[in-house]
Formats: structure tokens, sequence, C-alpha cells
């Protein structure tokens, strides 16, 4: 089975560091043009996917229509694949958030405690609804297929902890539009024992690839969720 993540492309909030999290907005200029860079990425590379999901949010499903483009393949609006929830965060840059919840900041600041923000989803949570992705992917596919999700940087560091069956969760600073790329044996995965610590049958194809952008637009990238 082979799966690859997605994060989507730039934007209009994005480009204006303004924090996302549930909060709808479209691409920028910039991400329609990134992602118009991965369509063409992929269609170099022969990549014929089997099933597409996407998290339901305008800027990841545009992505995902752009990149898709040359494939009849019904893109899947997948709620499980959202962002994360940030909450009273939601819509405001850091500055405002600092002038609007300057008490709050403090404690937050300590640990980007989630828990302190009203309304927010917590890593907890997060991480339980990335582990119920993962479980529906390899219940519902079989090692033939390869799968793309398109999705957000919040809850795609959750996810690739949940693939890599790690009890921790490492920050990663995820470009737009960059690739999470991996090929499991979906038994072997699902099993408990000594074969899970074989890496013959476990591939990491591609980590956080964004080569298909340039190093200014890496460079540029504002990763707010």
């Amino acid at each position: 089975m082979r799966i690859i993540f997605i994060r989507h492309a730039e934007s209009i909030a994005n480009a204006s560091k303004r924090m996302q999290g549930h909060a709808d907005y479209s691409l920028s200029n910039m991400g329609i043009e990134e992602a118009k860079k991965l369509q063409d990425r992929f269609y170099n590379e022969k990549l014929i996917p089997t099933h597409i999901y996407s998290s339901p949010l305008s800027r990841t499903f545009q992505t995902a229509s752009i990149v898709c483009k040359n494939w009849k393949i019904e893109i899947k609006k997948w709620e499980k694949i959202i962002e994360h929830d940030v909450g009273v965060f939601s819509n405001l840059t850091w500055p405002e958030i600092e002038s609007k919840f300057g008490t709050l900041i403090e404690g937050f600041d300590k640990g980007i405690n989630w828990d302190l923000v009203d309304g927010a989803e917590s890593y907890l949570d997060m991480s339980e609804r990335a582990n119920l992705v993962m479980e529906f992917l390899f219940e519902n596919h079989s090692d033939e297929d390869t799968i793309l999700i398109f999705t957000h940087g919040g809850i795609m560091q959750h996810l690739i902890s949940a693939i890599l069956k790690s009890n921790i969760v490492c920050k990663i600073n995820i470009p737009n539009t960059a690739i999470f790329d991996f090929d499991f044996d979906k038994t072997r995965w699902i099993e408990k024992g000594f074969t899970q610590n074989n890496p013959a049958y476990f591939k990491v194809n591609r980590f956080c690839d964004a080569s298909h952008i340039t190093k200014e637009e890496i460079l540029n990238d504002r990763e707010v969720l």
C-alpha cells in the first residue's frame, strides 16, 4: 500500500500570516502556482493514484482539484483530515492574538498548550483522530492501492506519528505542497510482532519533499495553521 500525504498550497491566510484552523480560506495566487507545479511533478513521474481524499476546507480541496485534474478519480472530502481547530485564535494574526489574549499567551507560550485556548482541539484529540485515520486506511484499502491525502500541516504531524506508530509527535516544518510518501505492507503494519522491525516491508520514499517549488517559495512560506 502506498500512502502519500500532501499539505495544501499557500492560502490567502498563509500569505497574511493569519491563523486558520477551521476557518475557510481559498488559495493565494502563489498557492495556485504551487499546486500546478505539483500537478506537473506527478504527471512527469507518471503517478496514477487509485484513491484521493481531501480535507473539506477550500484551501485543501482547491489544491487537490488542481493537482488531480489529469485523473478521472473522485476526490472524497474527509472530515477526519481537517486541520487542527485553533478555537478563538482562528482568523487572527499573532500580533492580534497577543493584543487580544495577553494574559492567556503567557501560559500558552510555555508549552504551546492548546488546552488553554477556548474552543481549540487538544493535541491528545488530534493524535486520537490521526490514529483513526490510519486505522480506516488500512482496514479499507489493499496493498495494491495508491492513496493521495490532501491535508494540513498541523494534523499532518500527528498523521506522520500515527503511520510510524510513534508514541511521540515531532515538530516538522512543512512547506506548502510538501509530500510525505510511504510504502507499507498492510498485513505486517496491522500485525503485532517481530516482522514490524523488518524494514524490508516498510519504506519512506519521500519525507517533507517540496523540491517542485523553489527555495525562495519555501523560504517565503508561512507555516500558519
